[in-house]
């Protein structure tokens, strides 16, 4: 018993250290589009804090819940295209998580619906989404710009690959492969060795991976001081770190405000936005709870099994249960978070790892919970230091630790899709493996998460019907959805 405890204990400092890098990307990212960096620091470690407990209480499940990567990336370059203010973009946001909610949710639909997509599609999505985090690591260094429109920043981007070279795309180029490659290697050993049994040994290089990932910012931070100089644009903390919140109710009354005042917030915009953002949010890190629950809670009798295997049905609450209590409360933190000024919260993908070292139950979620908790409090007690220690790390620092995740992503939406069968053995079965992630990473990359996902779903379809492979009604239904997504983005990029 208390070689488990112990052993969850660890899981859950590994899983609070492999995610805790979005206590600083959520703010650099969300403050581009406007949005009060202090504000979202605070929603995101409270959403982080409590759905990562309460799912590790309610849903006995190893998953970290916290504000996702692909989410907050659309919301920054949504309103960097569009032009909305952020209040806007926020009040749209919150009206999303709430359709998202009682409509999918609580009916207890999104598990249907994620059985039924294929997974095919959901590497499509997941290659969207590593491409708009590419871009934002571009952005957020400074490197490109944001907004505009998709050949203005192609533009951009050959104008930067033409010599002669500038010493900012060269840093993050090469700070970029240093992180990549060592974080590469700490879960290429994490994996062999879990692979030979070793799950302790194993535990220590995801560990260890974790903190390359998060000691690259203050690394890169005086690197890029010292090679740079130190005029490099800072992440900036406009109020009081900790409760710098405006209630509730005044932040609704300003974003109702600046929605009545914002008159680029046509209907168009809006339902782009909100079919975009109800996808991404129904996709993005794809039902982890359930993903985790369905190889550790199910048993023959129906009750959840602990972690020796043992069933007891009047005591433990039902696989069904446990799963529909993982995305209520997935739901319920990433509408608290966007309530107070953050970005919708997901299940994140690095806690299957958890499950590969034994822990099936609660206890790591619950452990992570309680250190994003106590970096609050941290916050609370010593405001003003911690304001300085964001104040002096420069935005390009972020760009190396932003650029391995996304490159971490795109592999997993590289995946080999079950739908091609003997893949390497035809031409169409390489098209169908890569073209249409290529272009969901390009277009997310140049232009915004909608016209990624659109994209590839598209070329998806219309290669699967030159294969003439069975296409299920919701397949056809994405394809009508991406083609009219498609070109509503066309007639307000002309008549903008």
């Amino acid at each position: 018993m208390a070689a488990k405890f112990f052993r969850d204990v660890l899981v859950g400092l590994i899983l609070f250290v492999s995610c805790s890098y979005i206590l600083v990307l959520n703010p650099a990212i969300l403050s581009s589009a406007g949005f009060p960096a202090a504000n979202v620091f605070t929603a995101t470690v409270l959403a982080a804090g409590f759905g990562s407990f309460f799912m590790g209480l309610r849903a006995h499940a190893p998953s970290v819940v916290a504000p996702g990567m692909g989410l907050n990336g659309f919301i920054a370059s949504f309103a960097a295209v569009s032009g909305l203010k952020w209040q806007a973009v926020l009040l749209l946001m919150f009206v999303v998580c709430i359709i998202h909610w009682t409509l999918f949710v609580l009916p207890g639909s999104r598990k249907s619906f994620l059985e039924a997509i294929p997974q095919h599609l959901m590497d499509i999505i997941t290659s969207s989404v590593a491409g708009m985090i590419l871009h934002d690591a571009f952005v957020v260094g400074g490197i490109l710009p944001n907004g505009g429109s998709v050949v203005g920043f192609v533009s951009s981007l050959g104008s930067l690959l033409a010599p002669p070279y500038k010493p900012i795309p060269v840093f993050f180029l090469v700070s970029t492969l240093i992180v990549a490659g060592l974080y590469s290697v700490a879960r290429h050993q994490a994996e062999s060795l879990l692979a030979s049994g070793r799950r302790i040994a194993s535990g220590l290089f995801d560990l260890a991976a974790g903190l390359v990932l998060l000691g690259s910012v203050p690394v890169a931070a005086i690197a890029a001081k010292s090679i740079l100089g130190p005029g490099l644009p800072p992440m900036e903390l406009q109020d009081h770190v900790g409760f710098g919140l405006l209630p509730l109710g005044e932040g609704f009354h300003q974003a109702a405000l600046a929605v009545s005042h914002d008159p680029k917030l046509t209907v168009p915009w809006m339902v782009m936005f909100v079919l975009t953002a109800l996808f991404v949010l129904l996709i993005d890190a794809p039902g982890t709870p359930y993903l985790l629950l369905r190889g550790t809670s199910r048993s023959a009798g129906g009750g959840a099994a602990d972690t020796n295997g043992d069933t007891d049905k009047s005591k433990k609450p039902s696989y069904d249960v446990l799963v529909q209590r993982g995305f209520n409360i997935e739901a319920l933190a990433g509408l608290g978070s966007v309530a107070l000024q953050g970005s919708p919260a997901v299940c994140y993908a690095e806690s299957n790892f958890a499950k590969e070292l034994g822990a099936v139950r609660g206890m790591p979620a619950m452990v992570a919970g309680v250190m994003f908790l106590s970096v609050l409090a941290c916050a609370l007690l010593w405001p003003a230091a911690l304001r300085n220690l964001f104040e002096s790390v420069p935005l390009l620092s972020l760009s190396p630790l932003l650029a391995t995740i996304a490159f971490s992503v795109m592999i997993a939406g590289f995946g080999e899709p079950s739908s091609v069968k003997d893949p390497g053995k035809g031409t169409l079965d390489k098209v169908q493996r890569f073209l249409p992630r290529a272009l969901a990473v390009g277009g997310a990359f140049a232009g915004s998460l909608s016209i990624g996902i659109a994209l590839g779903i598209v070329i998806e379809f219309i290669v699967s019907r030159l294969r003439g492979q069975q296409i299920n009604g919701l397949f056809f239904a994405l394809f009508i959805l991406s083609v009219v997504t498609l070109a509503t983005i066309l007639v307000l990029t002309l008549f903008q």
